[in-house]
């Protein structure tokens, strides 16, 4: 989980994370990207969706998946999936 601090608002672009395959053929073809509002120490509600996203990795561990449509979330805790 992550927090937008009050009074801001992010644009989020691109998603970097860090990954590997276990026992599967890679390397992947497209990300699905999913952002939720905090419940409770839980993910909750869906806030934003983006399906089939592009990706770049120059090691097959980490990924950088950029966005088609920025993310914009207004203050408050978060989750990304």
């Amino acid at each position: 989980d992550f927090v937008v601090p009050g009074g801001q608002t992010w644009n989020i672009s691109e998603v970097d994370v860090q990954g590997t395959y276990d026992g599967f053929t890679g390397p992947a073809v497209a990300f699905h990207v999913f952002f939720y509002q905090d419940s409770g120490g839980l993910p909750g509600t869906q806030v934003y969706a983006a399906m089939n996203q592009p990706y770049t990795s120059s090691n097959n561990i980490d990924f950088v998946i950029t966005l088609s449509t920025a993310a914009v979330l207004s203050p408050g805790t978060y989750w990304v999936s």
